[in-house]
């Protein structure tokens, strides 16, 4: 069975005692650069980071989830730079399909523009079934993170992200996706957006981005 629509904050693979199916320590990273553009027009940059030669999967080092802040912090701070190392791979959140058992994250370098945050009673991302997401069962360890970075034109200063874990999972019981399954899913992410002038007072404003899950899942190991 698919099972039920569970919270992205659930423990998996950070668990105390990790269950088998969820163990599996992610070899790489998905970015994804949110900030508005010169004409004030939103604009997404994607990323895939791993830690070796990306055209050698076999050289890959396995990425532990208390490294991700700090990878986060330096792809932020090369996004700011242009993007060269590593380059970018999609744009505004178009095609995104996923493969690999992985990391994402999700920064909006933005003064003003926050995710909102579990421990003050939100959440940065949930899936809408209404508009035909698959139930999660993939989606797991979030992290709400503030990441420092600094470069570019952007200034210095904190920046509000989310890091999470795709397991890549075809139901509730752990079973990784098979041969050619593809499993949509669609997202509410939500970011509250300061007022100018009003201190203390926002806006909540919601993007909606998708993402495909196919499988099998692919290596390393």
């Amino acid at each position: 069975m698919i099972g039920t629509n569970s919270d992205i904050y659930d423990k998996r693979l950070m668990a105390a005692s990790p269950w088998g199916p969820f163990r599996y320590v992610p070899y790489s990273l998905y970015f994804y650069y949110v900030r508005l553009d010169r004409d004030s027009r939103l604009r997404v940059d994607h990323y895939f980071y791993v830690d070796g030669p990306p055209e050698h999967p076999e050289e890959w080092k396995p990425i532990p989830p208390d490294r991700v802040a700090a990878i986060v912090a330096g792809l932020a701070a090369n996004a700011r730079a242009g993007g060269s190392n590593p380059p970018p791979s999609g744009a505004n959140f178009q095609d995104i399909v996923w493969t690999r058992k992985s990391h994402l994250a999700i920064l909006i370098d933005e003064e003003g523009w926050a995710l909102q945050r579990r421990a003050d009673g939100g959440t940065a991302i949930a899936f809408n079934r209404r508009k035909g997401s698959t139930p999660n069962h993939s989606f797991f360890d979030a992290r709400d993170l503030e990441v420092e970075i600094s470069g570019g034109s952007g200034g210095t200063g904190r920046r509000s992200a989310i890091a999470l874990i795709n397991h890549m999972k075809r139901n509730s019981d752990g079973e990784d996706l098979l041969e050619g399954e593809a499993q949509p899913f669609v997202f509410d992410v939500y970011v509250d957006v300061r007022y100018s002038g009003s201190p203390g007072s926002a806006m909540t404003v919601i993007l909606d981005p998708d993402g495909t899950n196919m499988g099998p899942p692919l290596g390393p190991p």
